[in-house]
């Protein structure tokens, strides 16, 4: 199992996400010591709208650049930057509209959204041309940047959201500005399909598919200052930096690396055994976070931040019932997306809203139970995602 483990490129994405993660998690847990609750909460409602936005922003041509050999010029740069930059500008007046954003954090999520939009676009690209290390370290150096962030606020002693979010702001700027010096240096893929011009209507349909999965992901963030209060979604974002962390982690690192080497596999046989592989080393990583995460994340956060938020029993099962789920949803979601054909992610694209409305409604009816209860609602959405998407891709996996 060792060895499975080490050969796994999904483990090896792991370990270079969890890196990034680690960096996050120690950001986040030093930003939750040093700010006051709701400032704090803010960082993570920012951070959770530019994650939306940078997933919408391309268009879904972060997706098609793994799928075909795009031909890679200023003028399909020119096209992302615009279609993010008015993404951006929607999403940072809808967050400014809804939340009560002041002027200078509608200003610094815009930037915030342009550059994670870019930034996303190069990575996909070093993706598709299977340099996972620096496409990794594009998507994931932002994370190392929160340590930096949370130092300059605690060294300044400064009690508001926006000093973080403009180091942040700053390492999505710089990530993407190498990310696009590197991309556009790089040679086409070999073994997929050619393409002259970029296939917008199929691209769509993947974006509205991925855009489902991230909203799905942020639903909570999203959704808990309205239905309960910015104190609680403080509280949700310390228990997902500490008890949902090992589960994102590899939940991205089997989108990231199942995609491409399922889409390139020669025959079903080849599909089968990546899938195989990799579920059953998923399940072992999974299996062992778990027990780690139920023994350990109640007296740490109690530990490092003195008290100050109380995380019980029934949250951190709530926690680890919504990564299991979201992991499973990863391999699921990410076979439909390399191997469906149009007519197999359309019904992915129809019932990954009808996820996103059972999750909402699922968290609304079980608000009375207070964080428990919108955790818990929300994992229903992804349980009901796995299972769509197993019947989806069950049959690109069948030997007969």
């Amino acid at each position: 199992m060792l060895t499975r483990l080490l050969k796994s490129p999904s483990v090896r994405a792991a370990v270079v996400y969890g890196i990034g993660g680690l960096g996050f998690a120690i950001g986040n847990m030093l930003l939750a010591k040093a700010l006051p609750t709701k400032e704090f909460a803010l960082v993570a409602l920012v951070i959770a709208v530019a994650q939306l936005t940078s997933t919408v922003g391309p268009l879904g041509v972060d997706t098609l650049v793994i799928r075909y050999s795009i031909n890679l010029d200023l003028r399909f740069l020119a096209r992302v930057l615009v279609s993010s930059t008015a993404v951006a500008a929607v999403s940072s007046l809808i967050a400014w509209s809804v939340y009560g954003f002041s002027t200078s954090l509608l200003l610094i999520t815009f930037v915030i959204c342009v550059m994670s939009s870019a930034n996303n676009v190069g990575a996909s690209i070093f993706q598709s041309r299977g340099k996972f290390l620096e496409a990794l370290a594009l998507t994931e150096s932002h994370n190392i940047m929160i340590v930096v962030a949370a130092a300059v606020t605690v060294m300044a002693s400064m009690n508001v959201a926006f000093a973080p979010l403009a180091v942040i702001a700053l390492a999505y700027a710089l990530s993407a500005i190498i990310a696009w010096l590197g991309a556009l240096k790089l040679p086409s893929v070999v073994n997929t399909v050619k393409i002259t011009e970029v296939p917008w209507k199929e691209g769509l349909t993947i974006l509205a598919i991925e855009l489902a999965v991230i909203t799905l992901i942020q639903l909570e963030r999203l959704t808990i200052p309205k239905l309960l209060d910015y104190e609680s979604l403080a509280t949700f974002a310390i228990l997902a930096t500490v008890a949902g962390s090992p589960y994102r982690v590899l939940q991205m690192a089997v989108n990231f690396t199942l995609l491409p080497r399922l889409r390139q596999a020669e025959n079903v046989a080849a599909r089968r055994r990546i899938a195989k592989s990799e579920a059953i080393i998923a399940a072992f990583i999974v299996a062992a976070g778990s027990v780690f995460v139920w023994l350990l994340t109640q007296p740490f956060i109690e530990w490092f931040l003195d008290g100050r938020y109380q995380i019980s029993d029934g949250l951190v099962a709530a926690a680890i019932l919504a990564g299991v789920a979201k992991v499973v949803s990863s391999f699921t979601g990410t076979s439909v997306t390399a191997l469906g054909n149009e007519r197999d992610l359309s019904r992915l694209n129809f019932f990954s809203w009808i996820a996103i409305a059972v999750g909402l409604a699922a968290a609304v009816a079980l608000a009375g139970y207070g964080l428990v209860g919108v955790v818990l609602g929300v994992s229903i959405g992804w349980i009901f995602l796995s299972a769509v998407g197993s019947l989806i891709s069950a049959r690109y996996l069948r030997t007969t």
